[in-house]
């Protein structure tokens, strides 16, 4: 197998296409509906929210949240992101896979390509990634596991991801429906900074 030879074109294919990242990584499933997919929802202007449905199997989580939260940080290092999902583990889950996926030599080195320098963990924890890229200092680390239930009070991050935060739970008990409601207006109007 050789080594990718990077040119400056090659890099702006990629970043306008962000399904290359994760084909990069072996996410060969991945197409352009899934580059589309990034762009809509994290692409989408401070302050605005969005959602995407698709059938189960889409590859809406490793699109969106794995890949998507890569390309994003490609673009804003500083940013602090809160990865919510229904349960903390299952958020843990996805963190401990972009973990695995920010070691991977290609991304190092398109991050290499992009800041001029690879990315460095300063904190690899179970609920919380900080790199070097992230130059801020705040007790939120670069991205942090939380389940929906369980956002901590004081918590403030420039973008939340809500994965999957809707579960058979929601569908058949109006309590847990109530709860998350909750916590998402809480998530909107507390936790994600104004105009992030």
């Amino acid at each position: 197998m050789h080594k990718l030879q990077w040119t400056p074109e090659l890099v702006r294919h990629v970043l306008k296409n962000p399904h290359i990242i994760g084909r990069m990584v072996g996410k060969d499933l991945l197409t352009p509906l899934h580059s589309q997919w990034i762009r809509e929802v994290w692409g989408r202007p401070s302050g605005t929210h969005t959602g995407v449905q698709a059938h189960r199997g889409a590859y809406k989580t490793t699109a969106i949240t794995e890949i998507g939260i890569i390309w994003w940080w490609l673009f804003h290092p500083q940013d602090r992101i809160a990865l919510v999902r229904k349960t903390f583990t299952a958020a843990a889950d996805s963190l401990s896979v972009i973990k695995q996926l920010m070691e991977r030599e290609e991304i190092r080195e398109l991050f290499r390509l992009v800041h001029g320098t690879a990315p460095e963990f300063t904190e690899k924890r179970a609920d919380r990634l900080t790199f070097d890229f992230k130059r801020s200092v705040t007790k939120e680390g670069s991205l942090g596991a939380y389940g929906i239930n369980n956002l901590p009070t004081g918590l403030h991050v420039d973008r939340a991801l809500c994965d999957d935060i809707v579960t058979d739970d929601d569908r058949y008990s109006k309590a847990e429906r109530e709860k998350t409601i909750r916590s998402t207006q809480e998530l909107l109007s507390n936790i994600i900074d104004r105009g992030k």
